[in-house]
């Protein structure tokens, strides 16, 4: 039993339960809670809440859905709240599309206090502004006891079989996009798109790519198509260099100066006059290999090409920046629980018929019908309390046969099958360190002598084409984050 009761608000003109639960949280020693909703970040309480929830016994779980704002519950794990758990589960009722059923709707909050007591909180706040400050009409019983009593123990164990849940997850801030997938709602900032030009150079002959103009020639005219169309649109173009002496990849923003079409009938388009410069040549689906130019290349070598295009390097991007896939994986989804929805439906389905089976009890021992208030049953007729018993167990028949229910969790990535690698990955792969000397010799030896200067570090080898790697699309566009 508990040592003593009070209730919250104080008065119906003042609702805030702010200062009363900053009170408890001031002296607290652990928590234990489970609220529906949490939308309030770390300057509304106090601080210790912080530090309660950065204890390894103490533990929150929020439901997921809106409108619970997973944005504050990641500002409370940058402070080092890291006992936070979302509960991703709802169900569904089929024929009722805007009807969605979240199970956590818990407002209980277990504290533990100096000297073997015990708080506990019941009912209806949520971590809400418009609750805790007094917006809503809201109402709360607080129990007073100890840490050795049944009540403790009973609500300590119903929130750890909450966080105990399959469907009840750690709160991870890698997964913020995913939560808000879940939660239905748009990218905060959609991430801008950028092509990319992946290359191979040579640290050893160039000591950076940085403030260099490079003149790129190549063959496809869909990569000249690419390069024009990026262009004329002022997309953002992204270096992608790898290194053939240190294996390291290196990121640069890249200016478009100008580009062309090469047609062997049109003299005009490729008798031009490019100065000296850094060529990048495009094998046939390899990567363009950078190095400085032997000579300015005369019309008749220009002649081979299909495009040329004129590229100023600028500086080298940070380190943190992040070429994500144009196409957002799916990387989290409501995925139906079949085990849990066969048994709510079996549930639903024995409900009605064990509410008949009470109507043949003796009239004291049946439960008041749900529509009927406690109080007015005494006076009832036996009769009159039968038909409208019927009407309920009539009615709660129809509504459990709207549609069938269907129960769903939440799966992420990497419960799934892990996803094809990119062709960034693929190259990754190939410019290990055990590969960087033949990789070197392979982009060197067919083009050095007609178009570059001569390279003493690249030695003669036996070529395996098995071994290079293969790039039959050169500009890919992708999505930049930092």
């Amino acid at each position: 039993m508990p040592n003593s009761t009070r209730f919250f608000p104080n008065s119906w003109s003042d609702r805030s339960i702010h200062h009363q639960l900053g009170a408890t949280i001031c002296r607290a020693q652990g928590l234990y809670g489970a609220v529906a909703y949490w939308t309030i970040g770390p300057e509304v309480l106090h601080a210790q809440l912080v530090a309660l929830l950065s204890q390894p016994e103490s533990f929150c779980c929020v439901d997921l859905h809106l409108p619970t704002d997973v944005d504050k519950l990641h500002a409370f794990h940058r402070l080092g709240a890291r006992q936070l758990f979302v509960q991703c589960h709802e169900v569904r009722q089929r024929g009722e599309r805007h009807l969605h059923r979240h199970l956590l709707h818990t407002k209980l909050l277990l504290f533990d206090l100096p000297l073997g007591q015990a708080e506990v909180w019941v009912g209806s706040y949520n971590f809400t502004k418009q609750a805790l400050l007094g917006a809503n009409r809201e109402a709360s019983v607080v129990l007073t006891t100890t840490q050795g009593s049944d009540l403790y123990q009973q609500v300590r164990a119903y929130l750890e079989a909450i966080r105990a849940d399959a469907h009840c997850h750690r709160f991870d801030p890698a997964r913020l996009d995913d939560y808000k997938k879940l939660q239905g709602l748009p990218d905060d900032e959609p991430e801008p798109e950028c092509l990319v030009l992946p290359v191979a150079w040579h640290s050893a002959r160039m000591p950076t790519l940085a403030r260099q103009t490079l003149l790129l020639l190549g063959q496809a005219p869909d990569e000249r198509r690419a390069l024009a169309q990026a262009d004329a649109a002022n997309t953002p173009v992204v270096l992608r260099a790898y290194d053939l002496s240190t294996g390291l990849t290196t990121h640069y923003g890249v200016v478009i100066q100008n580009q062309g079409a090469i047609d062997r009938n049109v003299p005009s388009s490729y008798d031009l006059s490019f100065g000296q410069r850094h060529l990048a040549v495009r094998p046939p689906e390899t990567l363009p290999y950078v190095a400085p130019q032997l000579h300015p290349l005369p019309p008749a070598e220009l002649r081979e090409f299909g495009f040329w295009a004129s590229l100023l390097v600028l500086d080298k991007l940070p380190t943190s920046l992040h070429l994500l896939p144009r196409e957002r994986d799916d990387t989290a989804h409501w995925q139906r629980d079949w085990e849990a929805t066969e048994e709510v439906r079996a549930h639903l389905e024995a409900a009605p018929e064990a509410f008949n089976q009470q109507l043949t009890l003796p009239f004291g021992e049946r439960p008041p019908a749900p529509d009927i208030p406690r109080a007015v049953l005494p006076d009832l007729p036996a009769e009159q309390w039968l038909s409208w018993a019927m009407e309920s167990s009539v009615r709660y028949r129809r509504k459990a046969k709207l549609g069938k229910l269907d129960v769903f969790g939440a799966a992420f990535w990497d419960e799934r099958e892990p996803a094809p690698p990119t062709a960034f990955e693929e190259l990754d792969n190939q410019f290990s360190p055990y590969n960087l000397r033949y990789l070197a010799a392979a982009y060197e030896q067919p083009l050095r002598q007609r178009y570059y200067e001569p390279a003493s570090i690249a030695q003669q080898l036996a070529l395996d084409g098995d071994r290079v790697p293969r790039l039959k699309k050169l500009l890919e566009k992708y999505r930049l984050r930092y």
